[in-house]
This record gives C-alpha cells, sequence and structure tokens, in this order.
C-alpha cells in the first residue's frame, strides 16, 4: 500500500481514526506546504506525526509481547482542531478559487480526489473540536 496518512483523534486517554486513506495528501505534501505559505497558513505538515510509523519499525526482541504493546498518546504530539481547519479551509478555498494553481501533471492524483481527502480531514476535525478532542496527522504504512 505505501504510506499514507489518517486523521488521528484524542479523546482523553483514547485515539482513535477512521483510518480514511489520504494518500494523495501525504504524496503531494510539498505542493500543499507551498500553498500554505502563499496564504501564510500553518502547513499541514506541521500537523503530521511519525509515532505510529516510529513504533512500528521498533526493534522486537519478542514477537508475543510485542503485539500487546502500542504507543502512548503522551509520545506524540497533538494540535488544536482549529488550527487544522484554519490550514484546510483556506487551502480548499484557494484550490477552488484557482483549480489550475496547483500542477499534478507530474503525478497520478487528480485535483477531485486531493480536494475529497482534504475535506474528509476537515470534516474529522469539525466534530473533533464539537467535542473538544485534539488531532494530529498519523504518518503509517
Amino acid at each position: 500500500m505505501g504510506m499514507t496518512t489518517w486523521v488521528m483523534i484524542r479523546d482523553g486517554a483514547e485515539r482513535h481514526s477512521n483510518e480514511e486513506d489520504h494518500s494523495a495528501m501525504l504524496a503531494l505534501r510539498e505542493e500543499l506546504d507551498n500553498v500554505a505559505k502563499i496564504l501564510s497558513v500553518r502547513k499541514l505538515s506541521d500537523f503530521y506525526d511519525y509515532t505510529e510509523l516510529n513504533f512500528s519499525y521498533r526493534p522486537i526482541d519478542n514477537l508475543e509481547e510485542s503485539l500487546k504493546e502500542t504507543w502512548h498518546n503522551d509520545d506524540a504530539q497533538w494540535f488544536s482542531p482549529q488550527a487544522g481547519i484554519a490550514t484546510l479551509s483556506a487551502i480548499l478555498t484557494f484550490l477552488e478559487q484557482t483549480p489550475q494553481s496547483l500542477d499534478l501533471s507530474h503525478t497520478h492524483w487528480t485535483l477531485d480526489c486531493l480536494v475529497d481527502e482534504l475535506q474528509d480531514c476537515n470534516a474529522e476535525l469539525m466534530q473533533a473540536m464539537e467535542q473538544g478532542y485534539l488531532f494530529h496527522l498519523c504518518i503509517v504504512e
């Protein structure tokens, strides 16, 4: 499958994700960060967290015990949904108003696919904000 991004929501000691595939967002992170820079908003990559990925590639001494282990919420970096919504909303508006501004000719991703992923993330963050939860964009493989 390769690497992708999940929206990970933290509810106190618990965490969950809808496990939606946001591979276009990850593949086009440089382009999206450039758009964020143009718009003077925080970059999407600022919200990335590699804790899950690093945990998956940790050295394993005992396979049976390692299957019971998980990473701890305190090991990860968490963000206010409002901060992510500000970035996502600005990028979505920009892409809606100037779709030709993002050159995707070097990739197989379409603008529609990218916009769908950005909208899904925005919807997840809106729910997290309403519930008072935190989030990060979890990089997984």
